[in-house]
């Protein structure tokens, strides 16, 4: 047993011990020194550049240091961290007085399992929950194998037609890294539980080729669902190899051929510019399973996404069958009845139109792309759609009266 003796004015704080190596602080530094050897003189790590005000807490962990800062007890404090070669990495301001870092591990195998068993999320394709399915399409092909691609050549199985309607087997195949954006006869919006369904044709519980999930409410903007793999990093799943639905989350393709992968749009946190009851696009992105990080893409929590890679085959990535709704939002095309006599004009337009309620005046286009939302304070004001290209647009008018929907053509 080794006894170190301080000076009767010093107070050191916060020991932490790694491999001997001991770290404490005393005066709002950091000190450093071998249980082998005598006290520092100097500070291993002078926190002044980083204006420390008030040190209350020190925690190492995975060879960083955490130095909290309470600042004045008052004030939101400060986590700084520093290497334990004594190198200043960041700055995080926190909550009033901290006074240590922990680290929590999540628990492996913690998500719902797979379709059949206790706890899973699947929903079957011909659960009565749907009541929509993706009406159109656009597909943007990857490369069968990204890591040789010399070889240039593209998924191909499937067009953008296998991706709509009902999920009945058909499916288009969007290679390594593809896409696909679905959109639909009415947008989706964010209602109790799970919104909308993914739908992949993996043929067993085990071979689960992954896929990001976004969506959009103006078909420019798209916000990813937050998501996490536990699979482990160190081996390659091979192109028919295994993965563990429970340590999947929030990615589609985590269930087998007829089931699919709920989505609540409530996971994804708010922005100004995401109408949550608005859905018009959702956007699938394969998910590159490589663990190499030339090609790797990464969850949520910045981990390496490891599933069945190389696929190089025509059928290379996810291969996606269908989108289903659950919860729309219904545009009131019948909400009132003729006598109420709501009119726009004049139809067709060139450059605007009046509407005969005042209210909230939505339009959307052809393909259920939100195009421009204006309140309407006065029938005497007109709705300028003067920069749109010439078409068929959807207007929703919704007043205090209840909603309807109209169509206007712009020349």
């Amino acid at each position: 047993m080794s006894i170190f003796d301080f000076a009767a004015t010093e107070h050191p704080n916060y020991l932490q011990v790694q491999n001997n190596n001991a770290f404490y602080v005393l005066n709002n530094d950091i000190y450093n020194f071998n249980f082998t050897g005598s006290l520092p003189t100097t500070a291993f790590i002078d926190t002044s550049a980083q204006n420390v005000t008030l040190a209350y807490g020190l925690s190492l962990i995975d060879d960083t240091l955490y130095l909290a800062d309470a600042e004045d007890y008052v004030s939101n404090g400060k986590i700084r961290t520093y290497t334990t070669s004594g190198t200043y990495e960041n700055e995080y301001t926190v909550g009033i007085i901290p006074n240590g870092v922990y680290k929590y591990e999540i628990p492996l195998g913690i998500y719902a399992p797979p379709a059949g068993q206790t706890g899973t999320t699947a929903i079957a394709q011909d659960s009565s929950l749907f009541s929509e399915w993706a009406t159109g399409a656009t597909i943007t092909r990857g490369l069968v194998d990204i890591s040789n691609p010399s070889n240039n050549t593209y998924a191909s199985v499937g067009d953008s037609d296998s991706a709509l309607g009902i999920a009945d087997g058909s499916v288009v195949s969007l290679g390594d890294g593809g896409e696909a954006i679905l959109t639909f006869d009415t947008p989706i919006k964010d209602d109790e539980g799970f919104d909308f369904a993914v739908f992949e044709n993996s043929f067993s519980d085990t071979f689960l080729e992954l896929a990001f999930v976004e969506v959009s409410s103006d078909g420019v903007n798209y916000f990813r669902f937050p998501s996490h793999s536990q699979t482990q990093t160190a081996t390659q799943v091979v192109g028919f190899g295994n993965v563990d639905a429970t340590y999947v989350n929030n990615l589609a393709g985590k269930y087998r051929s007829g089931f699919g992968t709920p989505f609540d749009i409530s996971d994804i946190e708010a922005s100004t510019m995401l109408d949550k009851n608005n859905i018009t696009h959702v956007k699938i992105i394969d998910v590159v399973g490589s663990i190499d990080p030339t090609y790797a893409t990464y969850d949520s929590y910045g981990n390496i996404i490891n599933d069945p890679f190389s696929t190089p085959y025509a059928s290379s990535g996810f291969d996606l069958n269908a989108v289903g709704v659950i919860n729309r939002n219904t545009l009131g095309v019948t909400s009132f009845s003729k006598e109420i006599k709501i009119s726009l004009f004049p139809n067709p337009t060139t450059s605007q139109f009046y509407v005969s309620e005042i209210g909230l005046i939505t339009i959307y286009s052809s393909e259920g792309r939100l195009v421009l939302k204006k309140n309407v304070e006065s029938t005497d004001n007109p709705v300028n759609i003067e920069d749109l290209s010439s078409g068929v647009y959807i207007v929703n008018i919704t007043t205090n009266k209840g909603s309807a929907t109209l169509k206007v053509v712009k020349k």
